[in-house]
């Protein structure tokens, strides 16, 4: 877990690592001598930053709201210390991002306390956030899961077009929907002349290669708001919407 924090004479690095006792913290100190939007990692902030506000508190609150407007999966936390003069401003910093605020002067074991709840809220937070990336994926997956089942459910095998069982409840739809509205539908039915002597004569490949070909021509001269299925063995039917009957004749 890794702590920024500011230059300053009551709070330095050994004193702060030696009262938290613990080997998961990483502490590294500020540069006051830089911007502080540049010393506190801005583009990759410690897991935990703690602000000297002493310094310049309005400062400091444009750089928690700068801190909170920069969109994270795992947001730091944000201890600002304030000296008395400025604790009526304790509102002012927790509503413009700070987590937690410290008035001077400051307890250390309080301090300690503080960041320790800081890396239990961190922890959790990144938790959740792992938890919430593999729920999407897992989500995601069962997504594209179900589309797959759902097109082997309702498409034909072997000339890609729809079943029949699916193709039905569409063609009933339409003609609902017709009648409802008044609206023009006409349907073509497809039958290929002496089929069962292709699958005889040159074997069933061969034949699934025939109504694979024919499917296709029949997709290329349809619609896309039209449905296509494999009524019968050598049979396709197409569903023509809001189409007329002169319209529909070309087609054929």
């Amino acid at each position: 877990m890794r702590i920024g924090i500011p230059q300053c004479l009551y709070l330095t690095p050994q004193r702060l690592h030696t009262k938290l006792a613990s080997a998961e913290y990483e502490i590294s100190v500020t540069d006051e001598d830089t911007p502080v939007r540049h010393t506190l990692h801005y583009d990759n902030p410690p897991d935990i930053i703690i602000l000297d506000g002493t310094i310049n508190p309005a400062q400091h609150i444009r750089l928690c709201r700068d801190l909170r407007a920069k969109q994270r999966s795992t947001p730091p936390y944000i201890i600002l210390l304030l000296d008395k003069s400025a604790a009526s401003n304790i509102v002012t910093c927790l509503e413009a991002g700070a987590d937690d605020c410290l008035v001077l002067p400051i307890d250390l074991d309080e301090l300690c306390a503080r960041i320790h709840v800081g890396a239990r809220w961190m922890r959790t937070n990144r938790n959740l956030t792992t938890e919430a990336r593999t729920l999407k994926a897992q989500l995601k997956k069962r997504q594209q899961h179900e589309v797959v089942l759902i097109r082997q459910a309702t498409t034909d095998g072997v000339t890609g077009l729809y079943t029949r069982q699916y193709f039905m409840t569409r063609l009933f739809q339409e003609m609902r929907r017709s009648q409802r509205y008044g609206a023009p539908l006409c349907i073509l039915m497809i039958d290929l002349d002496s089929f069962k002597r292709v699958n005889d004569t040159f074997g069933h490949v061969t034949g699934d290669r025939v109504l694979s070909t024919v499917a296709e021509i029949v997709r290329t001269a349809t619609r896309e708001s039209d449905i296509a299925g494999r009524y019968g063995g050598d049979e396709i039917c197409v569903v023509l919407p809001e189409i007329t009957l002169e319209h529909t004749q070309t087609i054929a």
